[in-house]
């Protein structure tokens, strides 16, 4: 039966008896069952009944991402996955599907793919494609932090626009300073990638760095600030913006040390390293 059709041919043939017969032949039917019956010159009688059923096309109604990189599952649902044969990304083939049940399949973002329909082939050849789908690969972490310099604080979770107050062109009053963001593995505790962000009064700022998915500390350093590092390490992903917020708590801090000048529960970076030593001391200020 051709594909999102409601009708077929049956064709009814016969063996023995005596010739010739009487209804064989070439006939329409619609989807159902229906029982065709052969005689013979003897008038002996067979029949049997062939049951036609529907042909339709799977339909993809909906896709779990807009967009995805090699490797990643994304869902698909819509209708008539049941025996899919196959899931095709713009000419290229998934490796790996699993037909949850017949409105739901999940499906691995094959090497090779490149952004255009998803198309789910059925048992008997029948296709059904989505609109475009983006294959899109991010090679770097979002990463938004909000975290407070003790000496820009003011109070009530808002810091000193310094930029702005240093006659740096270009700044505005929503901004603080920058700040250097730097990833560190949780097992070798090694350095694994890091990049400079800018740092708004509210303590807040967003930080973009190469890297692949996997368990990180994350350490601000600041111009006169110690290097401070999160408490554990933060599952990092490519897909997936990760958040960290060092001013909720000491516990948030590596060794839980930080400030707290305004008696607000809401902490800040020691300032006062000048010369990045990790030590606030005598050195960091030559009469």
């Amino acid at each position: 039966m051709s594909c999102n059709t409601s009708s077929t041919t049956v064709t009814v043939t016969a063996t023995g008896g005596t010739l010739p017969y009487s209804g064989t032949g070439l006939f329409s039917a619609t989807i159902g069952t229906h029982t065709y019956s052969v005689t013979d010159a003897n008038g002996c009688i067979s029949s049997t009944a062939v049951t036609v059923e529907s042909n339709n096309s799977p339909t993809i109604n909906s896709i779990s991402v807009s967009s995805g990189c090699v490797g990643d599952e994304i869902i698909l649902t819509g209708i008539g996955f049941t025996g899919a044969t196959a899931v095709v990304f713009n000419g290229t083939s998934a490796t790996s599907y699993t037909i949850l049940n017949s409105n739901t399949l999940a499906v691995t973002i094959p090497v090779g793919a490149s952004s255009g329909p998803i198309t789910v082939v059925s048992a008997s050849g029948c296709i059904g494609s989505s609109n475009a789908f983006v294959v899109f690969c991010q090679t770097q972490f979002t990463i938004n932090l909000t975290v407070f310099i003790q000496g820009y604080y003011i109070g009530s979770g808002m810091m000193q626009p310094v930029l702005l107050n240093q006659l740096i062109p270009g700044a505005t009053s929503a901004e603080t300073d920058t700040i250097q963001v730097e990833i560190y593995d949780a097992t070798t505790f090694l350095l694994s990638g890091y990049a400079k962000a800018l740092l708004m009064t509210d303590g807040t700022c967003t930080a973009m760095i190469t890297g692949t998915n996997g368990n990180y500390y994350i350490a601000v350093r600041q111009r006169n600030s110690i290097c401070t590092w999160s408490s554990a390490p933060v599952a990092l992903s490519l897909s997936v913006p990760a958040s960290y917020n060092f001013s909720t708590s000491l516990n948030q801090s590596f060794g839980y040390w930080m400030a707290d000048n305004y008696s607000e529960g809401i902490y800040s970076l020691f300032s006062g390293d000048i010369n990045q030593d990790e030590f606030i001391d005598a050195n960091d200020y030559v009469i």
